[in-house]
């Protein structure tokens, strides 16, 4: 009887099986690849955006905080969040850089696709 299921077992001195299922192969539209990778493209570019912004308002704020002769322990704990802050720009950068690379490769790979995505996608690589 072939119920579809395959078993392996393990040569060992116990006796281990693994169940392997069968999985249909999907095929992904390349249209929607586009949206997925263009809508994280534009999530990601804000992102980015939003720490630049980020930073810049806190260090106005410490800057504010040293005027005003705040708190030692205020000034330093408000100086970890501003170092936290400017960390999160290189990592948001890889990742806009890495989603970008994979948007434009997907583009190449389907040069004959036109839809609203494709142009969205292309606005969004030439900025």
């Amino acid at each position: 009887i072939n119920t579809g299921l395959e078993y392996s077992k393990v040569e060992s001195s116990k006796r281990r099986t693994t169940l392997k299922m069968p999985r249909k192969q999907t095929i992904v539209d390349p249209e929607k690849q586009i949206q997925f990778k263009t809508k994280a493209v534009q999530r990601l570019s804000k992102e980015h955006q939003y720490y630049h912004t980020e930073v810049a308002e806190n260090e106005a704020k410490l800057a504010k905080m040293k005027a005003d002769d705040a708190d030692f322990y205020d000034i330093k704990k408000f100086q970890e969040v501003l170092d936290e802050s400017n960390m999160m720009i290189p990592d948001s950068q890889s990742r806009l850089k890495k989603s970008t690379d994979e948007l434009s490769a997907l583009l190449s790979a389907n040069p004959d696709l036109d839809c609203e995505w494709v142009t969205q996608a292309k606005e969004l690589l030439s900025e």
